[in-house]
């Protein structure tokens, strides 16, 4: 150590404590190197590159590497912040790069997002359109609301949030009501065989409730995955969050990350909807809203063909046969005072995502004119501990109506399980119903037979539902420095270089 000559941060870092080299303490200490020294392409060796990164160090110092394995929670982490980074353009080439500004705020409505607005509401049929009573569209009143705005609002892409305190403004309290109750509104039952396995815990104790859940689940089951698989799914969850209040996970949460709450939480709830062939994918880009995006991409008389616009990656993604069902965003705020960043992606940037979804899937089957009545999209609203759902559908005209359930929570007491944890397990069971549903009106409208036609012919069955407004600001420029510091980077082709690497002073 002492005849080390070099006056690199990393490398001295690297080398600290009894002559070791700790390789998870490097990623721990060094979280912004690595982002911005790991390509797209070596995340999936990302062990092995970083590894040996540390390992030249050590030789060339002539001291240990810990034998230890990688920190998967550490890794996932650092990945996230990769992956929220990558929306950004790796090249400042282009003067085309645009940035998606629901995401982040509520920006001003320009002329051009104004005139989209308009050209939407336009291209309705008032034939189609939600009437309340006679001559009083929904539709309409939803569009003069959004022209007096100044900034975007999710009525610009005629999503209707019911929680929203400005319709109670807008709307008479009997018109709202039949807003909130057209169609088919409620949550869908559950099986009874699930009624059931939730049942087996009652009467229990007010202390001690873990004592009286682990003895109830060597009651139950054991449960056939081929036929009882909800059943199955259901117990493992269970057992799993019994684990976390056995060793005391729940004690540490004030230090978590986001990825820690997916990694140790939300990613539990996951396995529900394998049943169901359900891909669930976090840090995915959402088809959907790449498609709406890139809408408008085609070749025209007087400018070039637009570049491709990068689209938003959710937190998580139900995915089937190239079609989503539902989303999530993760927060890992537990103030009772909402973050900015929660209030955009409840009420802008998430519902915009599951119109598009919504939109997307009804392209899917056509944009029949009945099965879209039948469509719902779920979203899982997750801050710290604390979850409620979001529901998304078109019971009427052209609207998206989007309810939201209570808010339920993760408890860190293991005597609250039964009430706080069960309900919140029952939410995610009701979610799977929902997008089973879902799934079944795909594959039914798939299933039909029909005549082929062609795409400029009008038929009276379909219904085009507007899409979510493109809002796009143009992005900065990155400086040189920003550009020459990039090209450092470790090459995924051929011999890896090393971000580590010193010279001797």
């Amino acid at each position: 150590m002492s005849t080390m000559t070099t006056d690199s941060k990393y490398e001295k870092d690297a080398a600290t404590g009894e002559n070791r080299i700790s390789f998870n303490k490097f990623l721990q200490e060094n979280v912004q190197l690595i982002v911005k020294n790991t390509t797209e392409a070596q995340w999936s060796s990302f062990e092995n590159v970083w590894r040996a990164c540390v390992s030249n160090v050590a030789r060339r110092l002539n001291i240990e590497m810990d034998k230890e394995n990688m920190d998967s929670t550490m890794f996932l982490k650092i990945f996230q912040i990769y992956t929220n980074e990558s929306i950004k353009p790796k090249s400042s080439s282009s003067s085309s790069s645009y940035s998606i500004a629901s995401k982040t705020d509520s920006y001003e409505m320009t002329e051009d997002a104004r005139l989209e607005y308009r050209k939407k509401f336009e291209a309705m049929d008032d034939g189609n359109k939600w009437e309340l009573r006679e001559g009083v569209f929904v539709e309409d009143i939803m569009y003069e609301y959004g022209k007096s705005c100044t900034h975007e609002h999710a009525a610009h892409s005629f999503i209707l949030n019911t929680s929203d305190p400005c319709w109670k403004k807008v709307f008479s309290n009997e018109d709202f009501k039949k807003i909130c109750t057209e169609g088919n509104y409620r949550l869908r039952k559950l099986d009874d065989n699930i009624i059931n396995m939730f049942s087996h815990y009652h009467n229990a104790p007010e202390t001690n409730v873990l004592d009286f859940i682990i003895k109830k689940n060597k009651d139950l089951g054991p449960f056939d995955p081929r036929y009882e698989v909800d059943q199955y799914k259901l117990l493992h969850v269970i057992q799993q969050f019994i684990g976390y209040y056995v060793d005391n996970t729940m004690a540490n949460i004030s230090m978590w990350t986001e990825q820690d709450f997916v990694a140790h939480i939300w990613c539990v709830l996951d396995r529900f909807f394998q049943s169901s062939g359900i891909t669930t994918t976090r840090n995915k880009t959402c088809l959907a809203t790449a498609q709406r995006m890139n809408d408008n991409r085609c070749v025209t008389r007087d400018s070039e063909i637009n570049k491709k616009i990068r689209s938003t990656q959710p937190d998580l993604v139900l995915l089937k046969n190239g079609v989503e069902y539902g989303t999530s965003e993760v927060g890992k705020s537990i103030d009772l005072v909402a973050e900015k960043k929660e209030i955009v992606e409840s009420q802008l940037h998430s519902p915009k995502t599951m119109h598009d979804m919504l939109c997307a899937a009804h392209k899917k089957i056509n944009n029949d004119f009945n099965s879209v009545r039948d469509l719902k999209i779920v979203c899982f609203n997750e801050t710290g501990l604390t979850l409620y759902l979001s529901i998304m559908d078109c019971p009427k005209g052209y609207v998206s109506r989007m309810v939201e359930t209570q808010k339920y929570e993760v408890p860190k007491d293991s005597d609250l399980i039964i009430g706080q944890l069960f309900p919140l397990l029952k939410l995610i069971l009701h979610a799977k119903k929902i997008v089973d549903n879902s799934l079944a009106v795909v594959k039914k409208s798939l299933s039909k037979e029909q005549e082929p036609g062609l795409a400029f012919e009008n038929d009276s069955r379909k219904l085009n539902l507007p899409l979510s407004l493109t809002s796009i600001l143009p992005k900065k420029r990155k400086k040189k420095s920003d550009e020459s510091s990039s090209s450092s980077a470790p090459s995924s082709k051929g011999k890896t270089s090393n971000p580590l690497s010193t010279t001797s002073s």
